[in-house]
């Protein structure tokens, strides 16, 4: 996938992770991981969103009507994402 997507000329947004990426990590799980030009993930960004190196671009977490009783943070970093 990593070869595939090296060679476009248009960015790559991926939907929740790009492929080959832990989403409870900031490791890649797969020697095909690309990383994307952007991300767009849903009700609150994964620990790989912040801390890891899947994107070069931003992480826009797109609003699906999940409650606020669904994300436990023990962080501040939910708010240093840009939200949608």
């Amino acid at each position: 996938m990593r070869d595939k997507v090296a060679g476009l000329s248009t960015p790559v947004v991926a939907v929740d992770v790009p492929s080959g990426w832990d989403a409870d990590s900031v490791a890649m799980r797969s020697d095909s991981a690309f990383r994307a030009d952007g991300v767009v993930t849903f009700t609150a960004p994964k620990l790989a969103h912040v801390f890891g190196y899947m994107t070069a671009g931003p992480v826009v977490v797109a609003e699906i009507g999940s409650p606020d009783t669904a994300v436990l943070s023990t962080g501040d970093f939910v708010g240093r994402v840009r939200r949608r």
